[in-house]
C-alpha cells in the first residue's frame, strides 16, 4: 500500500473508528442509566396494577423524552388515572390531579425576514408544595401542538 494509501485510509477509518466508539458509549450509558427506571416502572406496574411503557420507547402516553439523562419526562396510565413522573435518576407514582395544569411555551428565533418557534417547552403545573412546576422540553412545533391537544383528554379537563 502506497504511503497516499495509508493515509487516505487513515484519514478515513480513525474518525469513524472514533465516531462508532462514541455511539457505542453513548448508548451504554443510555442504557445504564435508563434500565433502572425502567426496571422501576415495571416494579411499579406490579404493585399498583398501573400500566406504564416500560420498553423505552416512544409512546402516545409519554410527554418527554427518555433520553438520559432525563430532564423530566411524564408518563400517563389512563386506565388507573395515574401519572409517572421521571426525572434525572428516579421516578415518582401520583394520582392524575398531580397535574393542575399546563402551558406550552416556545422561543421565536428571527431567520432572515420571517420568525420561527423553537425551543418547545411544557410548564406544567403541579399540586407539589416542594416542586410546584416541572419544564418538560419537546422537539418540535408538530409534537408541542399534539401534546397540548392531547393533555385535556389524557387528564379528562
Amino acid at each position: 500500500m502506497g504511503q497516499s494509501a495509508l493515509g487516505a485510509a487513515l484519514w478515513i477509518g480513525l474518525p469513524t473508528s472514533i465516531a462508532v466508539f462514541m455511539f457505542w458509549k453513548a448508548r451504554r450509558w443510555h442504557q445504564r442509566g435508563l434500565a433502572p427506571l425502567l426496571q422501576g416502572l415495571a416494579a411499579a406496574n406490579s404493585e399498583h396494577g398501573t400500566a406504564f411503557p416500560t420498553n423505552g420507547a416512544k409512546s402516545n402516553l409519554v410527554l418527554g423524552d427518555l433520553t438520559f439523562p432525563i430532564d423530566c419526562c411524564l408518563m400517563f396510565d389512563t386506565t388507573k388515572r395515574k401519572v409517572a413522573v421521571l426525572t434525572h435518576s428516579r421516578f415518582e407514582l401520583h394520582d392524575i390531579s398531580y397535574v393542575r395544569a399546563w402551558e406550552l411555551r416556545w422561543v421565536d428565533t428571527s431567520v432572515g425576514t420571517s420568525t420561527r418557534r423553537t425551543k418547545f417547552k411544557f410548564i406544567i403545573s403541579t399540586t407539589d408544595i416542594d416542586r410546584p412546576s416541572l419544564e418538560i422540553p419537546v422537539f418540535s412545533e408538530k409534537e408541542a401542538q399534539d401534546w397540548f391537544n392531547r393533555l385535556p383528554l389524557l387528564l379528562g379537563t
